[in-house]
């Protein structure tokens, strides 16, 4: 690649990657104004609601398929592994069959790779503003669906799609993952409720709506992230609003403010004390009777 005229290049070091490939690395100081005029101006914003069955559906309707590339090659890298463990530890052949394993995985890793820079470099280049879902990753690694999962690449993918917007002067904006997208009707707005993973399609039982549950899913990314458009011309979501004072409380709770945890254990204890006490004092007073009486019965005895 030949470096932009605006462009300055700075060699760095090489380094050779577990596959036996060897990496050349190099800064390049940039000119912001030459990047912004690679980005055409647009007023063009989209909601992205990524999943398994397709890599991510648009809320204009695109479906991109999974390219699932380590689907592909699951057969290939069965074989590569199966030939590694039969090498004998040490041996120069073992080292051989080593090498083609993570060939085989780096040529995955790699079209991966490309597959998230040109979709999100496409994505950025048609839209200034881009609307994803904070999605754990973490969390959904854990379950059944973890190899397709990682297969997919959902934070790579978010993670250029974060520095391109901040270079070419996008708008990428990350609702929360506990949004209800997926239950939510696009057309009314009403909540319909949770839906198991095979139902694709579902109808609105308020207006009778039909949803496509991706693409119902990418318009609501898109409306609950302030992107969307009115009929005319306003953002949807609407300003802040505040709380009454009824309502900034938990529902069933008072509102005054709550008393340190210090405050509430000197309460506790002298609750304790004055119950103690009610306890003890009946207790005490029928010892000293009992006292008194063995007292007299003495003296009397000692009389006679």
């Amino acid at each position: 690649m030949v470096p932009h005229p605006a462009h300055h290049a700075h060699l760095g070091h090489r380094r050779q990657g577990r596959a036996g490939r060897y990496f050349a690395s190099f800064v390049i100081d940039t000119d912001p104004a030459a990047d912004a005029t690679r980005m055409p101006d647009t007023d063009q914003t989209i909601g992205i609601d990524l999943g398994l069955t397709h890599f991510a559906v648009l809320s204009d309707g695109t479906k991109i398929d999974s390219p699932r590339f380590l689907r592909r090659a699951e057969k290939k890298l069965k074989k590569a592994q199966q030939e590694l463990s039969r090498k004998q530890k040490g041996s120069k052949n073992r080292e051989k069959a080593r090498l083609k394993v993570a060939r085989a995985h780096a040529k995955v890793a790699d079209a991966r790779r490309q597959f998230h820079h040109q979709l999100s470099t496409k994505l950025i280049f048609e839209n200034q503003g881009i609307a994803v879902e904070d999605l754990s990753v973490a969390g959904l690694a854990r379950t059944k669906l973890a190899k397709s999962v990682h297969d997919a690449g959902w934070s790579s993918f978010i993670s250029m799609l974060e520095y391109k917007a901040a270079r070419y002067g996008r708008i990428l904006v990350k609702i929360g993952r506990f949004e209800p997208t997926s239950q939510t009707c696009s057309t009314c707005g009403v909540k319909d409720g949770p839906k198991p993973l095979k139902v694709r399609e579902w109808t609105c039982t308020a207006c009778g709506s039909v949803h496509d549950r991706d693409h119902n899913a990418a318009i609501n990314v898109k409306t609950a992230a302030g992107l969307a458009v009115s009929a005319c011309g306003a953002p949807v979501r609407p300003g802040a609003i505040p709380a009454q004072r009824e309502e900034t409380g938990s529902h069933g709770f008072p509102t005054e403010p709550r008393a340190s945890q210090s405050t509430l254990n000197n309460v506790r204890w002298n609750q304790i004390m004055a119950a103690s006490l009610v306890v003890s004092v009946p207790v005490v007073a029928g010892f000293l009777l009992l006292q008194r009486y063995l007292v007299a019965g003495l003296t009397a005895g000692a009389v006679k």
